[in-house]
């Protein structure tokens, strides 16, 4: 085959990363396509047809589920009255399952090369262009540049690269600041100083941005784990060490998250305050619950979810009837959350939570999907305790492996944008780490 694996893999995130920049809404599967024309060369390859998804156990259990998902969502598009978001529903399991069969076929090492070389472009547009237009020509930036982009303006000092959003960024910058850490311990010998320095700009970049998905999805857990860690340390009259270079990176992020302040204080008030984006958000999960309690077995319905939202919140809500407390502040919620303009509209309310969504659709079978990924979230949490003891950087991707699934647990149940390929990758990108490393994964708790 021309194209090598590292390059279908580069081809492929290199695509995805401009999946917002096409007219219309945002964060459109184009990912899907690489990912199938790869496929259907592998299975018509005469030399090594044969794909493989045997030595995943997650990849085949989210592969029933997925199928079992398209099954629900054809039977309500053919019975339904409007069947538009069934389709929808059917589109989406059939993606997944696209995904999963491509990602799978690819080794760890492959994996990592792939999402660092897939990226490339993006940073240098963000490094070369976006930064120095956010810091001397803003208004160029937002009205000029980002608009021809079909992008949205932005107020806030943070770089989007080719993301819409702020709060979409962080469905690959998780895992990529894994990759190039991963990817310096490995190679740090090797690279010229044009690479190294590029590599640690991405680096810097990606752990420095700042929003309010990426805050409670990557920061919060990496700093309860660390907390955790160090008052483990201490009770066994021990200390996490620091090596000069760390030291360095890590005083280097301090002070450009110190520059974010003021935003960082803005998204911490927005959620104690429950806001209309975190009120968003939230109900979007907490009215799955209900529609699982409502009906364990088959939930809402597959493609019932987006028209469904605001009696399903406020069956939520009525749960907590005899707690005036929390009834008027998950009330106000509501009403912050425009689910009543929604609905009065016309308009299908946005999926912000996919975990959410897969609960209301698929009801008692959601447990196929999520079983295995609660187990996966157990073993990164076993493998980073153990196997992180300093700030080392020989040592710090065996922490920021095993917080990847809790990460994107946090992330896919609350802003992830469910139609990017990011969330499966991680997974598989994880799951395939901790294969190669079962020694590790040994310990007794």
């Amino acid at each position: 085959m021309i194209i090598t694996r590292e390059n279908q893999l580069s081809l492929t995130i290199f695509i995805t990363t401009l999946s917002a920049l096409l007219p219309g809404n945002s964060n459109y599967p184009l990912a899907v396509i690489p990912c199938l024309f790869f496929l259907i060369l592998k299975i018509f390859d005469q030399t090594n047809s044969k794909l493989q998804i045997n030595s995943s156990s997650i990849a085949i259990s989210w592969i029933i589920f997925f199928s079992v998902f398209s099954i629900l969502s054809l039977i309500n598009f053919l019975v339904l009255d409007n069947p538009n978001n069934a389709i929808e529903s059917l589109l989406f399991s059939t993606i997944y399952i696209i995904y999963i069969l491509f990602f799978i076929q690819f080794r760890f090492s492959e994996l990592i090369k792939g999402i660092i070389t897939g990226v490339i472009p993006m940073f240098v547009y963000m490094l070369f262009l976006e930064l120095p237009l956010r810091l001397f020509a803003k208004n160029f930036l937002n009205q000029g540049l980002r608009s021809l982009l079909n992008l949205r303006n932005s107020n806030e000092f943070v770089l989007r690269g080719f993301f819409e959003e702020s709060s979409h960024m962080p469905s690959l910058i998780i895992i990529l600041i894994f990759s190039l850490i991963y990817f310096i311990n490995l190679n740090s010998k090797n690279l010229s100083s044009k690479n190294k320095f590029f590599i640690f700009s991405c680096f810097i970049l990606s752990s420095t941005h700042i929003s309010g998905s990426f805050l409670v999805s990557f920061y919060l857990p990496l700093i309860i784990f660390l907390f955790l860690k160090f008052i483990n340390k201490l009770i066994e009259g021990k200390f996490l060490l620091f090596k000069i270079k760390t030291l360095f990176s890590l005083f280097s992020i301090t002070i450009l998250i110190t520059l974010y302040r003021d935003l960082i204080i803005s998204k911490v008030t927005n959620s104690l305050i429950f806001s209309h984006s975190i009120a968003v958000r939230s109900f979007g999960f907490f009215g799955s619950i209900y529609d699982f309690l409502a009906n364990p077995f088959l939930g809402i319905g597959a493609g019932l979810y987006r028209d469904t939202r605001g009696p399903s919140v406020a069956g939520f809500i009525e749960l907590f009837s005899s707690n005036d407390q929390i009834y008027d502040v998950l009330s106000k919620g509501y009403l912050l959350a425009n689910y009543e303009n929604f609905k009065s509209s016309g308009y299908s309310f946005p999926i912000y939570s996919s975990t959410g969504y897969l609960l209301s659709e698929t009801g008692i079978f959601f447990l196929i999907f999520i079983i295995p990924y609660l187990i996966l979230v157990f073993k990164g949490l076993k493998f980073s305790w153990y196997k992180f003891d300093n700030f080392d950087i020989s040592k710090l991707h065996n922490l920021l492996i095993g917080l990847i699934p809790l990460n994107y647990l946090i992330y896919f149940t609350f802003a992830f944008p469910r139609m990017l390929p990011y969330f499966v990758l991680a997974t598989i990108l994880t799951e395939k780490y901790f294969m190669e490393n079962k020694k590790d994964l040994s310990y007794k708790i």
